[in-house]
């Protein structure tokens, strides 16, 4: 009787022992792959994040309003080949946007114009504070002419002592008289001369 118990007792140890060992065995399994998992981000930390090519600078669109000093071309694009769009006459008012590319100004109307030709307005404020009317003498007969230039219409001739007044020194050497007319800077001083010289 006892031997007839004893091998269904056997199996039924060896079964509950099996049952065990899975059981362990799954729960060592689930620990692992947990530990293996990383650990997830917030959707809300990655969306805080500034964009990595994100290099714009409000400074690049700044605008500034400058003035031609010479007559000069407006061109499509900002090289030296680039189509002509217009002349610009000296004296315009431009508005430029941001700094040069390749030493040319781009134009919030459109087209570039080299930087040569463009001064910001104080500096032409300040260039016509200097010149301001003055009075000077011709200190030897000499012609006014129309034209700042050696070459330009001789409208009369003026006598050593001839009293002028002059509105500013232009880059030809020649001072521009209040009527409109010019006479070379060598000829003309603050004071007036002490003797008659000859013609120029």
């Amino acid at each position: 009787m006892l031997k007839k118990l004893a091998l269904p007792t056997a199996l039924l140890c060896i079964f509950i022992l099996a049952i065990s060992c899975l059981i362990r065995f799954e729960r060592q399994s689930a620990e692992t792959s947990a530990a293996a998992e990383p650990e997830a981000v917030p959707v809300s930390a990655v969306e805080a994040e500034p964009p990595a090519d994100d290099t714009s600078s409000t400074s690049s669109g700044q605008l500034r309003i400058m003035v031609v000093t010479e007559d000069c071309r407006k061109r499509e694009t900002p090289y030296i080949n680039g189509e002509v769009i217009e002349m610009l006459k000296k004296g315009a008012e431009v508005t430029v946007v941001g700094d040069t590319v390749n030493n040319y100004y781009n134009l919030s109307s459109g087209g570039y114009v080299h930087s040569d030709y463009l001064t910001d307005i104080a500096s032409v404020s300040s260039t016509s504070s200097e010149d301001s009317e003055q009075v000077m003498y011709t200190q030897v007969s000499c012609r006014r002419r129309a034209e700042p230039s050696m070459e330009g219409e001789v409208i009369e001739m003026l006598k050593a002592g001839t009293r002028v007044t002059t509105v500013r020194l232009v880059d030809d050497g020649y001072y521009e008289l209040d009527d409109g007319s010019y006479v070379h800077s060598d000829y003309l001083a603050e004071t007036p001369p002490e003797d008659d010289g000859e013609d120029e």
